[in-house]
């Protein structure tokens, strides 16, 4: 492109001169790749933060126990607790949004775990055992799970909660994961697929790491579903659940062998996830 600047007649040919010469390097200056670089990181938001730990329980009440000689019955109480991170993001509108899905989903992962607690809470009370007295008394059975984020950027959110459970005739542990990719004001849950390049044949390459990241006696599975919402990532590793192990063992992919597999988006928001980790662990020592 052609910069022409038009002297009057009245000046002379030095003083034209000049002003080209100072017309070129203002425009140089303002075009130039730094000057370029540094107004999209203005433009970029800022990484949201995790301001604080949340929590929602609840309390189910079960239909009173058979009665003693005294007429006396033992009414359980299961309760149902998860804690996950606030997080405050760049806008208040996003941050509301975004809240409000970890807690819903956090809520509803509790409710099922204890739904059939649910129903028999509804049991009506001419059904239940003839007592004289009702004493409440907080059970045995529990189920409660804590949530970390792997990985907060203005670009992506990861969540893996952890659980454990002990409700009737299963205890272990559980959890959940929410992977959520972020532009703008806009967000939405992230498959599997959305980490890999399309036609990339990432699926075996995924599997092949799978097999040798873990010993064949505790892999159930190294199927790789690539519609898949339960995975998280963490800096350096994709997690996967505890289903394809046995002893629910969570597999920690790591992301090295992989990288030739990856969208170049999701590579950069890993290294920088793993070079603000690494500032972190410098400051501990």
């Amino acid at each position: 492109m052609q910069y022409r600047i038009r002297c009057p007649i009245v000046l002379n040919l030095f003083v034209c001169q000049m002003l080209k010469t100072i017309a070129l390097v203002i425009i140089l200056v303002t075009c130039s790749p730094a000057q370029t670089k540094q107004r999209v990181a203005r433009q970029r938001p800022p990484d949201p933060v995790i301001v604080q730990t949340r929590s929602y329980s609840r309390h189910v009440k079960r239909v009173p126990d058979d009665p003693d000689e005294k007429g006396v019955c033992i009414r359980d109480v299961v309760t149902g607790e998860a804690s996950f991170p606030h997080i405050r993001f760049h806008s208040k509108r996003l941050t509301w949004r975004i809240n409000k899905l970890i807690e819903t989903r956090a809520k509803e992962e509790i409710h099922g775990m204890i739904s059939d607690y649910e129903e028999e809470s509804k049991t009506p009370r001419r059904l239940w055992p003839r007592c004289r007295t009702i004493i409440e008394e907080e059970s045995a059975n529990f189920v409660n799970a804590g949530c970390e984020a792997g990985i907060v950027s203005s670009r992506l959110v990861s969540l893996h909660c952890d659980g454990s459970e002990n409700v009737g005739a299963s205890a272990g542990p559980w959890g959940w994961d929410l992977n959520l990719k972020i532009w703008g004001e806009h967000f939405r849950e992230m498959k599997l697929r959305d980490l890999f390049k399309p036609g990339s044949n990432w699926e075996e390459a995924m599997a092949r790491v799978i097999r040798k990241t873990v010993a064949d006696e505790y892999i159930l599975s190294s199927t790789v579903n690539p519609d898949d919402t339960g995975f998280s990532l963490a800096p350096g590793v994709i997690r996967m659940p505890s289903s394809n192990s046995r002893f629910y063992q969570d597999i920690d992919v790591p992301c090295q062998e992989l990288r030739p597999f990856m969208r170049e988006e999701i590579l950069r928001i890993l290294d920088d996830a793993e070079k603000k980790a690494q500032g972190r662990r410098k400051k501990t020592k």
